[in-house]
C-alpha cells in the first residue's frame, strides 16, 4: 500500500525478527506513525508525529498505560472520542 501524495496511508510494515519478535508499523499523512511491538510478554504501542511522540504499555492487568493515555485523551478532547 502507497500514496504518493503524502495524505494517505503510505506504508504499512509486518516484520518478526529472528527472536520472533513481532512489530506492525504503520505511516500515513505527511508525518504520522503508528508502531506496535511485541517482544516476549510485553506490547507496545507507539503513536509518532514527525520526531515526536510517545509510547505505552498495552500489556499488564488494566488499566495499562494506553488505556490510561486514552481515557486522558477522552477526557481532554470530548469531540475526538470514538467507541
Amino acid at each position: 500500500m502507497s500514496d504518493t501524495s503524502g495524505n494517505g496511508i503510505r506504508r504499512v510494515d509486518d516484520t518478526t525478527d529472528e527472536s520472533g519478535n513481532q512489530s506492525v508499523e504503520v505511516e500515513f499523512g505527511p508525518h504520522h506513525r503508528v508502531r506496535i511491538e511485541e517482544t516476549g510478554d510485553d506490547v507496545r504501542f507507539h503513536l509518532v508525529s514527525t520526531h515526536h511522540g510517545f509510547e505505552a504499555s498495552a500489556s499488564g492487568d488494566p488499566p495499562t498505560e494506553l488505556e490510561e493515555l486514552i481515557e486522558t485523551v477522552r477526557e481532554s478532547h470530548p469531540e475526538l472520542a470514538s467507541d
